[in-house]
């Protein structure tokens, strides 16, 4: 049993010795949290607010007639149903027009949210 934990050890050396920055830790505060390391070497903070594809909403719809009920309603375009999931178009104020359809309790309307990981 010892020697399975020598050589563990052992392994745990090499791995550390051999890795680029092995015992580096990020730095941030936490009003930078998450941060990206740019190649630069400068601690970039990620945007803390979602971003989402402009002019782009989406719903759970069960039919295609479901998907086309909601465009009427909230006057946008609907571009496809892909299964249960209905894609909208629209050059209004996307925000505006999801708080308009929670105030008259309409069918619920999201962003098309996405994460950016770095943006030189």
């Amino acid at each position: 049993m010892d020697i399975l934990r020598l050589l563990l050890l052992a392994l745990l050396i090499v791995t550390l010795a051999t890795t680029p920055n092995g015992n580096a830790v990020p730095k941030a505060t936490i009003d930078t949290i998450p941060t990206v390391e740019n190649p630069k070497g400068k601690v970039t903070p990620m945007p803390t607010q979602p971003a989402f594809e402009p002019g782009i909403l989406l719903a759970r719809v069960s039919t295609q007639a479901e998907a086309e009920q909601i465009a009427t309603l909230y006057g946008i375009t609907l571009e496809s149903v892909n299964g249960s999931l209905a894609r909208f178009t629209t050059d209004q104020d996307i925000l505006a027009l999801i708080d308009l359809g929670q105030k008259n309790n309409w069918p619920t309307l999201t962003p098309n949210y996405y994460r950016q990981l770095y943006n030189p």
